[in-house]
């Protein structure tokens, strides 16, 4: 994600189940449209550069909404009602790479998540490791970001956080990641981008809401 994105962002406590009939891979000129920055603390090019490589990065340097955050128990609020659900379905997909990361990009409908009666239609996914949002103070192997748009042109994006354990199929069903898995996902990037996580923002105040499908 580019990185001044500001998003609804939306935790899973599910199985991720996902289809992917038919994937192709995209050629470089469909993945070479990275901008030159970088993750690593460097006063030009990275995170607290930012908003001087791109126009439309600005906000980098004085935004109030922007992502990743530290997820911890005494910011959480816990809500009842049911905020949101999910109905994904097979569709076409490319795998791109971006150079920063890996990407997945669905070029016909894969579903939708509704929040708020709200509906957001699956575009893409990506990975980041280590993981971009912290618990507790902690950061886990690796984070996948399911990212959604509106109508209204307003992005939501589930991000699902992995724990070394044992592989599994397309980083999909339950939520852990071999050293292999990972190491693959790094060496397929550009150098200088095997770890890819901004650093963590301020919250400012904003609310975080915890709801579990299962309560």
């Amino acid at each position: 994600m580019d990185p001044n994105t500001k998003t609804i962002m939306i935790f899973a406590l599910f199985f991720l189940c996902l289809s992917f009939p038919s994937i192709s891979l995209a050629n470089d000129a469909e993945a070479d449209d990275e901008t030159l920055f970088t993750y690593e603390q460097n006063p030009e090019k990275g995170p607290e550069g930012w908003s001087k490589i791109n126009p439309h990065w600005k906000v980098c340097n004085n935004g109030k909404l922007q992502s990743p955050i530290d997820l911890t128990n005494a910011r959480v609020s816990l809500i009842h009602d049911e905020a949101w659900r999910r109905e994904y379905k097979p569709a076409p997909a490319v795998i791109m790479n971006r150079g920063h990361d890996v990407m997945v990009s669905w070029k016909g409908d894969a579903g939708k998540i509704t929040i708020r009666q709200m509906e957001f239609k699956l575009v893409q996914c990506h990975w980041h490791s280590p993981s971009e949002h912290t618990v507790n103070g902690t950061r886990y192997d690796l984070e996948l970001h399911m990212v959604h748009t509106s109508a209204r042109g307003r992005i939501a994006v589930i991000g699902v956080l992995y724990k070394l354990g044992k592989p599994n199929e397309f980083l999909t069903r339950v939520n852990t990641i071999s050293v292999e898995q990972i190491a693959a996902l790094r060496n397929a990037v550009d150098d200088g981008y095997e770890t890819n996580s901004r650093p963590v923002q301020d919250t400012n105040g904003r609310p975080v809401w915890f709801f579990d499908p299962n309560v």
